[in-house]
């Protein structure tokens, strides 16, 4: 085998598991981050009674793991999404924009971006330190 194609076949291998930590691993280091983001960002809003009663919080609501969605993109990219429904209401809109936008039509008190949070918090250092250990665990080091 040449050189080129060993080279090749070497930079095959850590693409794949480059994608294969940010699907696994990484993803769910994000996902903790929006949690933390949500609970501190979002819950921490005191609203009126009949909104805190209504709050789905992980049973169904922005805190659900299951509405958590992640998927890497072309370009090593990982999406972490969440896709918790509105409640009761046919729309196009999620509730992650309603939330994080503060749609005043929604009865927001005010945008709480916790999208952003997540986003600032994991470009901080967590995501990649968890990218890092992964390919360490699968033989790749650097």
């Amino acid at each position: 085998m040449s050189i080129v194609a060993t080279f090749q076949k070497f930079q095959q291998q850590v693409e794949t598991a480059v994608d294969d930590v940010l699907e696994n691993e990484v993803a769910e280091t994000v996902k903790d981050i929006m949690e933390e983001k949500l609970t501190s960002v979002v819950y921490s809003y005191g609203a009126g009674v009949d909104a805190m009663a209504s709050r789905r919080y992980a049973n169904g609501g922005l805190l659900a793991r299951a509405n958590m969605q992640s998927r890497v993109e072309d370009g090593h990219t990982l999406v972490v999404e969440n896709v918790a429904p509105l409640q009761g209401t046919p729309t196009d809109d999620a509730l992650s924009d309603v939330v994080n936008a503060g749609y005043g039509n929604y009865k927001q008190p005010y945008a709480r971006q916790f999208v952003q949070a997540t986003e600032q918090e994991a470009a901080s250092g967590r995501a990649l330190g968890e990218l890092m250990n992964g390919l360490q665990r699968r033989g790749i080091t650097g």
